[in-house]
């Protein structure tokens, strides 16, 4: 599969280890394609003609205007929603990568006809996710 990440993500800090555990998959991103600042129907055309099957992204107003759902539907691109969080920084970026690491799985074992949806789960609040620590 060939999969784009949208610019609205970390993608510098996921491609490398996306690319890493799933060997068989491809990960490009808007600085691969030269992509920043395109339209959304836009860059699905352009995702379509270059083969892509999906595109990752935290843009959940793609499903909502009709002009961008329409354009996933037309260039075949299944969409895989991140959800966006409001946590920054190392504990932001942890999250969002292992949001992406954990739900491609489920992506790629599904065995659909067409473009689906997939809405990733958010991870655990940070004071949720954290280890529990106890003195030795």
């Amino acid at each position: 599969m060939k999969l784009y990440l949208d610019e609205n993500l970390p993608y510098q800090a996921l491609v490398e280890p996306l690319t890493k555990l799933y060997r068989k998959h491809t990960f490009r991103h808007p600085d691969h394609e030269t992509l920043r600042g395109v339209e959304d129907v836009e860059l699905f055309e352009y995702l379509a003609e270059r083969d892509f099957d999906a595109i990752i992204t935290q843009d959940a107003n793609q499903l909502v205007n009709i002009d961008e759902r329409s354009g996933l539907r037309t260039a075949g691109l299944h969409w895989i929603g991140v959800p966006q969080l409001n946590e920054a920084g190392l504990h932001g970026l942890a999250a969002v990568a292992g949001m992406v690491i954990s739900g491609l799985p489920f992506f790629l074992e599904s065995n659909v006809d067409g473009p689906h949806i997939y809405r990733l789960k958010a991870a655990a609040a940070r004071s949720r996710r954290g280890p529990e620590i106890e003195p030795v």
